[in-house]
């Protein structure tokens, strides 16, 4: 189905993910610090419905032969969350960064900026098949529409909140002074040169799916 997605400013989409910290601190009486617990935002704040599954086998979409899944996750029109269950990370920790960002995505991204074309598409549907057919379905391989690249931005908000970034960066590097960082994993130049050298958001702004990289 097609559907029309109006331009979001970045400035307007991390407002509304910060108003989201807001309101989640306000119903539960408490100041966040990193890690944001996005995992009690959508399940328990925003009441969606977290699910794990064979993405892949449900939406009889064959895996790529390298067997990562294309089919990371996603949100149906009763508000239920499916993630792919190779992101589980009670069976895969190394994953929870990628996990994390997909229910941001989902959970934040989809349903706090598109919940009004969620809702359409579900009132032009049965209602048997409002809960069965999913709204968004996120792929790692296709290129990045309008709606997906607003998803992604927001999750990028939600989980690196520029004043926690800020003050993360501030607590390591006070001067602010540009920085060559060694990277963890040896690559074939002897150093690399930090993503967050002029603004810490920088990476985030570019792509958004770094920070499940970061994470």
């Amino acid at each position: 189905m097609s559907r029309f997605v109006p331009y979001l400013a970045e400035e307007a989409i991390e407002r509304d993910a910060a108003s989201l910290i807001g309101e989640y601190e306000r119903a539960r009486g408490l100041t966040i610090e990193p890690p944001i617990p996005v995992e009690d935002i959508v399940e328990k704040y925003l009441k969606l419905r977290i699910e794990f599954d064979d993405m892949h086998s449900r939406h009889n979409v064959p895996r790529p032969p390298n067997g990562q899944p294309d089919i990371l996750g996603a949100i149906y029109g009763d508000g239920s969350i499916f993630i792919d269950e190779s992101l589980d990370p009670e069976e895969n920790p190394s994953r929870e960064g990628r996990y994390r960002f997909t229910l941001a995505h989902e959970g934040g991204g989809h349903w706090r900026l598109h919940q009004h074309l969620i809702v359409q598409d579900t009132a032009q549907t049965s209602f048997l098949d409002a809960a069965s057919e999913p709204k968004f379905i996120c792929r790692s391989s296709e290129a990045k529409e309008r709606v997906e690249w607003q998803a992604d931005f927001y999750a990028s908000c939600l989980l690196m909140p520029r004043k926690m970034v800020f003050a993360a960066w501030d607590e390591f590097f006070p001067d602010r002074k540009q920085r060559v960082l060694q990277p963890e994993t040896p690559v074939a130049h002897s150093f690399c040169q930090s993503a967050f050298n002029r603004d810490p958001l920088s990476a985030r702004k570019r792509d958004p799916s770094a920070v499940a990289r970061i994470g």
